[in-house]
């Protein structure tokens, strides 16, 4: 579903398509997003039962970090 749903918003963020064609991509990717993460955390508490707690404070730490460096390492577009 993520694969699908990027190749969809990528081959219809062209001016000539409707606004809303690449905004419902986008519905299908948070879906499948969300999908992934459960899957995640189903298999990291059953991973490791005994730290379940510790684990899940972890992943959650790495993806708030993660989240806040990914953008001092793009590009800045620049607005015409």
């Amino acid at each position: 579903m993520l694969a699908a749903a990027l190749f969809w918003f990528a081959w219809t963020t062209y001016p000539t398509v409707h606004w809303i064609v690449p905004v419902i991509a986008t519905v299908f990717f948070s879906t499948g997003s969300f999908f992934l993460f459960q899957r995640i955390w189903t298999f990291l508490v059953t991973a490791y039962p005994k730290y379940a707690v510790s684990v899940m404070a972890v992943n959650t730490t790495a993806r708030s970090l993660l989240a806040a460096a990914f953008p001092l390492f793009t590009n800045q577009s620049k607005c015409r």
